[in-house]
């Protein structure tokens, strides 16, 4: 896994509360960071480009969308596309979708005033 010091520059180059772990199995970690806002984005604008040619469908576009929100913000162990070859299927879903929530696409807290 990654040194204390590793984990330390990333939430120096990240900030303090923009570096996570999340457990897909018991012996299988992933470390990553939150989106920024270009990102996504670019992010979005490369997925509706994508879509407008017709080179792909809605449904692979989505898939590639959590691969590349994953390859993005995965810093331990990197992901990539070709790297995904030997990896659990769900992982870029699992990934992605955490990485959304904690970059503030779903409420922690919602209160009525």
């Amino acid at each position: 896994g990654p040194t204390l010091a590793q984990i330390e520059e990333w939430k120096t180059q990240y900030g303090e509360t923009a570096v996570f772990v999340t457990s897909l199995t018991p012996d299988y970690h992933v470390v990553w960071r939150t989106l920024t806002r270009f990102e996504y984005r670019r992010l979005v604008k490369n997925i509706e480009q994508a879509v407008a040619s017709g080179t792909i469908s809605q449904s692979e576009a989505n898939l590639n969308n959590e691969e590349a929100i994953t390859e993005l913000c995965s810093l331990f162990p990197l992901f990539t596309r070709q790297s995904g070859q030997g990896i659990m299927a769900g992982l870029p879903s699992v990934i992605s979708q955490e990485v959304m929530e904690a970059s503030g696409f779903v409420a922690q807290e919602v209160r009525q005033l």
